[in-house]
């Protein structure tokens, strides 16, 4: 989900600032991330990378080899 709205930021501005400028919401559009908030996503995205390739791995199989499981040395 992260790696999604990384991908989509560039497109999610305009729409933010639209909904803003519609005086007929009634409700108010959520505040933008900051520069430094998406580097901090980025960051975590980089992180939870391996742990995303584990686990994807290791659900599409139906049974997971002790080789999968410890590491090598």
């Amino acid at each position: 989900m992260l790696e999604r709205y990384l991908s989509l930021v560039e497109c999610i501005g305009p729409i933010i600032s639209k909904i803003e400028r519609n005086k007929s919401s009634q409700e108010r559009a959520p505040p933008m991330t900051s520069a430094e908030e998406e580097e901090i996503a980025g960051d975590i995205r980089d992180l939870l990378a391996p742990l995303c390739q584990v686990t994807t791995e290791t659900s599409a199989e139906k049974g997971v080899t002790i080789s999968k499981c410890i590491p090598p040395r």
